[in-house]
């Protein structure tokens, strides 16, 4: 089988793996960056696509790393959002993660 024919046989398999791809992109990041220039609600959307993509590279060996980094920012952002939102339990829960995650970050036990 030559490469030209395993990459037909890659591209044909992947396809809808590639239009979920884009459903997600075009849903977390495209449309959170349009929010941004509207209101300040794209703060929390931007905060939820980076705590997704965090917990995905939870799922990979070679991304697993990148977990408590992508999550610390998303806990952050998502602090920010809470105290522009004025809601307390959020405000708090957030900020407690962000906490945590700061300590654990200079302690040196994450990284």
């Amino acid at each position: 089988m030559s490469i030209r024919e395993k990459l037909k046989k890659i591209d044909s398999e992947n396809k809808w793996f590639q239009g979920c791809i884009l459903i997600f992109v075009t849903i977390f990041f495209i449309f959170p960056i349009l929010q941004i220039f509207i209101n300040n609600y794209g703060f929390g959307y931007i905060g939820l696509f980076l705590l997704l993509i965090a917990y995905i590279c939870l799922l990979f060996k070679k991304l697993k790393r990148w977990f408590y980094p992508i999550n610390f920012f998303a806990s952050f952002i998502l602090t920010i959002y809470a105290i522009i939102l004025n809601d307390i339990p959020f405000m708090v829960t957030n900020g407690f993660i962000t906490l945590i995650l700061l300590i654990k970050l200079f302690k040196k036990e994450i990284i």
